[in-house]
């Protein structure tokens, strides 16, 4: 403790967190919903030996009072090359760790809280960063103590004021906070205002189970508006689901359709194939004797011949692609491609064909 000031000096030495020490204290208050992770918690701060532990009551905003673990003394902050100790309170509410710790930093003489600072309040000195928005029971207090140095050394929360407004009666003062500063640089900002403490113990009459109540009473309005949120997004879940589903079931029943039409169209396609086989041997047993040869008397007149029956075959193929065509057997890029080419081809046999009929008419 030589490296810190002589008041952190007094009050991180004079409070170290023992294993003994948080038995002690938590014999003394009300039993917490988890002691065992309570106390591991509580204990891996031993680390920051400038911070104490003790038991306090803690007044919340809503008036109800109780006896809660109160960690409290100074973290290291280097600033600008400096090093500072920044007071920080830390309270451990009973539900802890389903209720996550209200961390504040106070103040004390001429320090001040830094307004618009990222994550302490400037009216209450509360601190709130993700870290806590996002809490869960798995998350733990050596985490968040850890980030707070690492932010206040970034932007310290407090600043010494040159002249220190009179204390307002409606406010209980503050006690003296435990950080001073080094005699280089600019203090770290802290926020201001601790929670309400009252010197009197609570009233016996108060039970365990009506502080479970009042603890309640302050965790369900959050719990209740989170589930609200986390039921909307199911909602919003479910309704594009629907969606989907709709559109899969759209698809399925076209798919249903074209394949009873494929059916359809196969077996017509199989009872034809019988009657494409008789009608082959037919014409392969009539091959031999019907068959008609053209036999030209000339080479010009079985040029003739030639170009007569490519016009004859092309007509034939642009007959059965428009047939195939009409039957969405081809697509219809493919269909224009061909047939313009069929139709170019054809229109040129024509043509030699009439020149070809002329010359023979010369002769």
């Amino acid at each position: 403790c030589a490296h810190l000031p002589s008041y952190s000096r007094k009050m991180a030495c004079g409070l170290t967190i023992s294993e003994a020490h948080i038995d002690r204290l938590f014999a003394r208050c009300e039993t917490y919903f988890d002691s065992s992770k309570t106390k591991r918690d509580v204990l891996a701060l031993s680390r920051f030996h400038t911070l104490g532990l003790d038991v306090d009551q803690y007044i919340s905003p809503d008036g109800t009072a109780g006896l809660e673990i109160k960690i409290e003394g100074t973290i290291a902050t280097t600033f600008r090359g400096a090093t500072y100790n920044t007071p920080l309170i830390i309270w451990l509410p009973i539900a802890y760790p389903y209720v996550c710790p209200r961390f504040f930093v106070p103040t004390s003489g001429n320090l001040r809280v830094r307004s618009n600072h990222a994550i302490v309040s400037e009216d209450s000195g509360m601190c709130n960063f993700p870290y806590l928005r996002n809490w869960s029971e798995t998350n733990d207090l050596l985490s968040c103590v850890t980030f707070l140095q690492k932010e206040f050394s970034r932007a310290p929360p407090l600043y010494a004021s040159k002249s220190v407004p009179a204390p307002k009666p409606s406010r209980p003062s503050v006690p003296p906070s435990s950080a001073t500063r080094s005699p280089a640089g600019p203090p770290p900002a802290a926020p201001v205002p601790i929670p309400q403490r009252s010197s009197s113990l609570p009233s016996k009459d108060v039970t365990p189970k009506q502080l479970m109540e009042r603890y309640l009473q302050t965790i369900l309005p959050a719990y209740y508006q989170q589930t609200a949120k986390d039921i909307d997004r199911e909602f919003s879940h479910q309704r594009k689901l629907a969606r989907h589903h709709d559109r899969i079931t759209e698809t399925i029943d076209a798919l249903r359709t074209r394949k009873l039409e494929l059916d359809r169209r196969k077996t017509v396609v199989r009872d034809a194939l019988p009657r494409l086989d008789s009608a082959i041997r037919e014409m392969e047993q009539e091959s031999d004797t019907s068959s008609v040869q053209v036999v030209a008397d000339s080479p010009l007149q079985q040029q003739l011949v030639d170009v007569v029956a490519e016009d004859a075959a092309i007509s034939d193929v642009l007959y059965q692609l428009s047939r195939a065509f009409e039957r969405d057997h081809v697509q219809t890029d493919e269909f224009l491609k061909t047939t313009r080419m069929l139709a170019r081809e054809q229109f040129f046999s024509r043509a030699l064909a009439r020149k070809i009929e002329a010359a023979l008419q010369q002769q």
